[in-house]
């Protein structure tokens, strides 16, 4: 009879570590899904365009517009003139400017830096 409790207690023994091991996979499982799904959700270029605050650009003329993006190393600024005469701005970053950049009507410029150093505007007409 000792024999027939000693494999009861193993198999009990192993039905716990089954329902152990089983558990972690589960937790593992949902991880994994969670991950997925975030990157299913990223964009493409692994970019994202942040709304760009009203009193950074608050001097900016009205045919001008500005979009600024992102990505997991450097964040970049886009200045597009749909202007009819030529434009002049500048990035104001957390410790140094950006130069001045010209752009001529129909045109796009842009700047990058770092994406550690914080955007706090543009300065327009620089030159």
């Amino acid at each position: 009879m000792s024999w027939m409790r000693r494999k009861l207690a193993r198999a009990r023994g192993s039905a716990t570590a089954l329902l152990s091991a089983l558990s972690v996979l589960a937790v593992i499982g949902t991880a994994l899904v969670g991950l997925s799904q975030a990157a299913n959700a990223s964009p493409a270029t692994n970019e994202s365009t942040v709304a760009v605050d009203a009193a950074a650009v608050a001097a900016a003329p009205s045919c001008v517009r500005v979009r600024h993006t992102v990505g997991n190393v450097t964040q970049t600024v886009y200045v597009k003139n749909n202007c009819h005469r030529t434009v002049s701005w500048l990035v104001k970053i957390n410790g140094d400017d950006g130069p001045c950049k010209i752009t001529r009507p129909g045109h796009e410029g842009k700047f990058k830096w770092t994406r550690f150093a914080a955007f706090q505007g543009i300065k327009w007409n620089c030159i």
